[in-house]
C-alpha cells in the first residue's frame, strides 16, 4: 500500500491510492464496510478475551460499547458478569446483523442495540463507556469530538474505558509501533499514543486519567472519569 508515500509525505497511502479517506470509502462501499466489521470482530478475538479476563468490570451495571461492531467484546464481558446489562452502539449498517450474533450468545434480553454516529451523539443511560480500538483511528481533534459527546451524557463517577495500545517510551520494538505505522498508511491522522498523550487528550475532553491496566495482549485499558 505504498508505505514509502506515507513515510515521505506523512499522509495516508490509502487516500493517495484511492482518492478518498478510509471511512468515506466505507460509506460508499457497504459491502466492504461489512467485511471491515467482520475483520474487526476477528481482530477482537486476540484482545477481547484478555480484556474481559484482566480488567475488573464489577460494579458496572450498564456497559455501553461505543463502536462495538456486532457485539463480540460486549458479549464476552456480559458472559462473565451475569448481572450486567449492555448497550451496543455503532453505525446502523454495522449493527444490522448484531441481533442474530448476540442471540447466539444468549444475551438478546440483556443488550440494547442502537444505531448512530459517535461524531453526532452518544446514547445515555450507561455508567461505563467502552471504546475498543476506536480512538487510534482518528486525529486528536476527531477523538475530542467523540470524547466530548461521551462527556455530555456521562454522570459524575461514570467510567470511560479505552482499549488501545500504549506506546512505551523506550526505543525498542513493540507491536504498538507496528500498529502506529499501519495507522499512518490507512487513516487520516490516526495513530497510537503514549501514556502522556492519552493523559493530555483525556484532560482536553474533560476527563481525568485514573489508571492504565495492561493485559496479556498488546492492548491496555486506559481508565478515566469525567471532571464534573
Amino acid at each position: 500500500m505504498e508505505l514509502e508515500h506515507s513515510v515521505r509525505a506523512g499522509t495516508p497511502a490509502f487516500e493517495h491510492v484511492n482518492g478518498i479517506q478510509l471511512f468515506e470509502y466505507f460509506d460508499k462501499h457497504p459491502n466492504e464496510l461489512e467485511l471491515f466489521a467482520e475483520a474487526m470482530r476477528s481482530f477482537s478475538v486476540a484482545t477481547g478475551a484478555a480484556v474481559a479476563e484482566t480488567y475488573d468490570f464489577s460494579g458496572i451495571r450498564t456497559l455501553a460499547d461505543i463502536g462495538g461492531s456486532q457485539g463480540f467484546n460486549l458479549s464476552l464481558v456480559l458472559q462473565k458478569y451475569p448481572d450486567m446489562r449492555g448497550i451496543l452502539f455503532d453505525l446502523p449498517a454495522v449493527v444490522k446483523g448484531a441481533p442474530s450474533f448476540i442471540k447466539s450468545y444468549g444475551l438478546e434480553s440483556r443488550i440494547d442495540v442502537r444505531g448512530g454516529n459517535f461524531f453526532e451523539s452518544i446514547p445515555n443511560g450507561a455508567d461505563a463507556y467502552l471504546l475498543k480500538h476506536i480512538l487510534h483511528d482518528w486525529s486528536d481533534e476527531d477523538c475530542l469530538r467523540i470524547l466530548k459527546n461521551i462527556y455530555a451524557v456521562a454522570e459524575p463517577g461514570t467510567k470511560l474505558l479505552i482499549v488501545d495500545a500504549v506506546i512505551g517510551a523506550r526505543n525498542e520494538h513493540e507491536f504498538a509501533k507496528t500498529l502506529d505505522i499501519q495507522m499512518l498508511v490507512l487513516t487520516h491522522e490516526g495513530k497510537e499514543r503514549t501514556h502522556a498523550e492519552w493523559k493530555e487528550l483525556l484532560h482536553s475532553a474533560g476527563f481525568q486519567l485514573t489508571g492504565v491496566v495492561p493485559t496479556p495482549s498488546f492492548a491496555h485499558v486506559v481508565e478515566a472519569v469525567p471532571i464534573k
